[in-house]
């Protein structure tokens, strides 16, 4: 028989935790949601037992109770972000460099210099998106010879956005891009003031997505570490679930390190995931085909299919001028999907063209009642009145990210101050009885910060400190949590078991550094957690943390 030790070795070893029968959090000031604070909070297995006073909770006290005592820091329900590339980011994490929080070109190239000394010879350095060059005090893009001399001679491949990448001429060569014609001819090559290339090719999403799918890939072993590598840091941020679209060009076969890491129980964060069309043309085949395997159908605590999109049909994605032809097609599908009782997610860029996509959801629930369907419009920040109307009508919901936090000028100068006061009408969509959950898009458009995320939904500024929008269209502090828990639970049929701090409610909850209700506005998008719950277990704890551990 084991010793106690030997038994605490045991379990360390197969990446196990102790779990006590019950853990007792005290003296905190614990956010429940809706507008609700209670000091203590009681999990038992994997679910809120009791929440309310210190008092009552120590009352409930056992024998083999875990008593945390928190010294009044704020507890928040776990962040679900309810759109974000999670699976996708997620295989090549490990083999990229972030830019998260860097503030100038100068800091931004050391840290690529420091990080490129750690790869191996001819690896690759990949800054796959996530930031902006407004975020930087020098207010522009990095330079070939800045890039080149910073990267010790590894090939790169810096993306902006889904606007434009720098190449080293490494890179152009090893990726053979000279004999992409086709795609060559999709693209831009920007020039300098004296008529030299800088580097930077300019192109449509689809152009630039297809040259990141020339990269090498890493290998299976390392597309699962990697994945797991992304979940922690995304833990480390308090997000404690996500809802991945998808993405048009993620192939079926990039799900499979997730398949795996579900079936070896290694999940501490919960995924829904959607899946796109993976070939053009052929939609309706493939997603009947996809329902019906159940490698894809699965449904676990972490992991769970959720239903088809961003990328419905390709004719119809990024297409601001559809046929009549493309819309039919878009019908059938979508009649399907709602015959079969699929939830189905949207990707729409801007209100200007979405009567067409509306036209179609019309069209289908007219057919079929979509209100009890929980499908989403993505994206679409500048929704008009009329356009929250149509989707309130169909029961649709509405996923706003925060994609105008590094966007919002381009959106200024190319739309007027006019179409830019309303950005984006949340509570005229709350009050018109909309389900809205919020996010980022991360990790190409966006930080995967969920307090970038969450200060913008209170703010309307921009990375260089321009104020979007009307004040009156923004929740407050309260709403803005509600929206990113609560609300994004609503689009996976789970609001009644997370997104809350409430007894029977899975345990998920975060322990912050600072008071998110009390602190300045501005200093939002740099709180921390110190610790993360996931099913009642510790997924993340800052090193140094200090609570009161009692029995």
């Amino acid at each position: 028989m084991l010793n106690r030790k030997e038994l605490f070795c045991l379990l360390y070893l197969f990446n196990c935790q102790v779990v006590f029968s019950d853990q007792i959090f005290i003296n905190a000031k614990v956010y429940l949601g809706q507008r609700q604070f209670a000091s203590a909070f009681i999990v038992d297995a994997n679910r809120f037992a009791y929440v309310g006073s210190n008092e009552e909770a120590l009352k409930l006290r056992k024998s083999s109770s875990k008593i945390i005592d928190l010294h009044g820091k704020t507890v928040i329900p776990g962040l679900i972000d309810s759109h974000i590339h999670a699976i996708r980011a997620g295989l090549n994490h490990s083999h990229e460099i972030s830019l998260e929080g860097t503030r100038s070109i100068k800091e931004a190239l050391h840290k690529i210099q420091r990080e490129s000394k750690l790869l191996l010879p001819h690896q690759w350095i990949v800054i796959a998106g996530g930031w902006s060059e407004l975020q930087f005090k020098e207010r522009r893009r990095f330079t070939y010879g800045e890039l080149e001399s910073a990267s010790n001679g590894h090939p790169f491949y810096v993306q902006l956005n889904y606007s434009a990448v720098l190449l080293s001429r490494q890179a152009f060569s090893e990726l053979q891009l000279i004999d992409q014609v086709e795609l060559l001819s999709n693209l831009i090559v920007e020039t300098l003031p004296n008529g030299r290339p800088s580097g930077w090719l300019l192109g449509s999403s689809r152009a630039i997505s297809r040259i990141f799918d020339l990269l090498p890939l890493p290998n299976f072993s390392e597309q699962k570490r990697s994945t797991l590598l992304f979940f922690n840091q995304l833990l480390q941020y308090g997000v404690t679930g996500v809802i991945d679209p998808g993405g048009y060009n993620i192939k079926l076969g990039a799900y499979e390190p997730i398949l795996q890491l579900n079936r070896e129980s290694k999940l501490k964060l919960r995924v829904r995931f959607h899946i796109c069309a993976p070939s053009d043309g052929a939609e309706l085949e493939d997603f009947r085909a996809i329902v019906a395997n159940p490698q894809f159908n699965v449904s676990s605590s972490f992991l769970k299919f959720n239903g088809i999109g961003e990328n419905v049909t390709w004719s119809m994605y990024n297409n601001d001028s559809p046929t009549a032809e493309q819309k039919d097609h878009l019908f059938n599908v979508l009649s399907w999907a709602a015959e079969s009782n699929l939830p189905v997610t949207l990707h729409w860029n801007n209100n200007q063209s979405v009567h067409h996509l509306l036209d179609v959801l019309r069209q289908v629930h007219a057919l079929h009642n979509l209100s009890s369907l929980r499908w989403s419009i993505a994206h679409l920040m500048d929704a008009s009145a009329y356009s929250i109307s149509e989707m309130g009508e169909m029961g649709i919901g509405w996923l706003v990210q925060d994609a105008f936090y590094f966007t919002g000028r381009r959106y200024l100068s190319q739309h007027g101050i006019q179409d830019a006061s309303s950005i984006p009408r949340i509570i005229h969509a709350l009050e018109r009885g909309l389900h809205i959950g919020a996010g980022t898009d991360a990790h190409r458009v966006m930080s995967y910060n969920p307090f970038v995320s969450l200060e913008w939904l209170l703010d309307g500024k921009t990375v260089d400190g321009l104020v979007l929008g009307d004040a009156n269209e923004r929740p407050d502090r309260f709403g803005a949590i509600d929206l990113y828990t609560l609300g994004s639970a609503w689009f996976t049929f789970e609001e009644h078991e997370r997104g809350q701090i409430k007894p029977g409610f899975l345990a998920d909850a975060v322990v912050l550094d600072r008071d998110f209700f009390t602190v300045p506005l501005h200093q939002i998008s740099s709180i921390r957690p110190l610790m993360t719950l996931v099913d009642g277990k510790v997924a993340y704890q800052r090193k140094g943390l200090s609570v009161v551990h009692s029995r």
